[in-house]
């Protein structure tokens, strides 16, 4: 369901980046539930709810598989599409 709150896409990326503020103590709890936001954009209205009524964990979705290499594949994707975006001229369209 994309990337979320502390997902396996996000941790991933922080142990790419930032591997000291990972604490891999914790990743065997590092999951909770789905946010769903494919489908929550797809109803009309959305009330949002804060972490602590969706989470205890504060985890959205699952960090248990994030791996640095993950993160590095993300972000190496992430800034391909930016670069190719601005070559082509049209960076905010």
């Amino acid at each position: 369901d994309g990337i979320q709150h502390a997902c396996e896409g996000e941790t991933s990326m922080m142990m790419a980046v930032k591997p000291d503020l990972v604490d891999h103590s914790r990743l065997p709890e590092a999951h909770g539930p789905s946010l769903g936001l494919s489908a929550a954009l797809a109803r009309p209205i959305h009330l949002w709810k804060s972490f602590k009524e969706l989470t205890p964990s504060g985890v959205m979705g699952d960090a248990r598989r994030a791996t640095a290499a993950k993160g590095e594949a993300i972000l190496d994707a992430c800034a391909k599409g930016i670069a190719d975006r601005l070559l082509k001229g049209e960076p905010w369209a």
